[in-house]
């Protein structure tokens, strides 16, 4: 019986970690988005509609928009 409690909390601890980093990879960034677009201070930092080659914050450099 000591062996199987063992194995169900081993199950128990994987999925809460696995909801953890579900709740950073999902929640999190939509939070954030919603914010950027309610409090306009943050709208610089806002990803919008991203381009072929283009990524989040670097906007244009590896497209060479910039040069």
């Amino acid at each position: 019986m000591p062996g199987l409690f063992i194995a169900i909390l081993g199950v128990a601890i994987a999925a809460a970690v696995r909801a953890g980093l579900s709740g950073q990879t999902v929640v999190l960034p939509g939070a954030a988005a919603a914010e950027a677009e309610r409090f306009a201070p943050y709208a610089p930092f806002e990803a919008g509609d991203l381009g072929e080659g283009e990524v989040a914050g670097v906007t244009g450099v590896m497209s060479g928009a910039g040069s």
